[in-house]
């Protein structure tokens, strides 16, 4: 829809998976934030048309196409605009619902450097890291999630140099 950064799967003409986020210099000394506060609470303001980053929002798709590579091409989408507009890469935010089966007996920490060392699989995370991003840091109440205890796990994917 918009080449800086919302995209949409279309099956027929309804839409079964969708993707936003904006361009944002994100600055990796001060990495805390909220959801809320990165999207100013659903508008978007942060968008920065000459941000080095491309910051991730959202990327959502409908149950019933689910598993059918939609998510994957809204990411490689993503990527493609880092490559095109030369920018250091992708930040965001990756939720660890996972940890909801875990929380009782470790803390995020520890589940998180289980799941980076294969031990444990997260249904957002693992699929995250395989699609090339790494852990920069754990953020503490990212988003109101009883599951998590509000959990979120800031990661990066920096393209790759020619």
């Amino acid at each position: 829809m918009f080449p800086e950064g919302q995209w949409v799967a279309l099956a027929d003409d309804r839409m079964v998976g969708m993707s936003a986020g904006f361009l944002y210099t994100f600055d990796f000394d001060q990495p805390h934030h909220t959801f809320d506060e990165i999207i100013d609470y659903g508008f978007f303001t942060r968008h920065d048309p000459h941000g080095q980053h491309f910051y991730g929002a959202d990327v959502s798709v409908h149950p019933d196409y689910r598993g059918r590579g939609i998510a994957r091409r809204l990411y490689d989408a993503r990527k493609e605009l880092v490559r095109r507009q030369g920018l250091r890469g992708i930040v965001t935010a990756g939720m660890i619902p996972g940890f909801a089966h875990y929380k009782s007996v470790m803390d995020a920490e520890t589940y998180v450097a289980r799941v980076i060392a294969g031990e444990i699989f997260d249904p957002t995370l693992s699929v995250q890291l395989r699609q090339g991003f790494h852990v920069r840091g754990l953020l503490p109440n990212y988003l109101p999630d009883t599951g998590t205890d509000g959990w979120s796990v800031l990661i990066e994917w920096v393209p790759s140099q020619p």
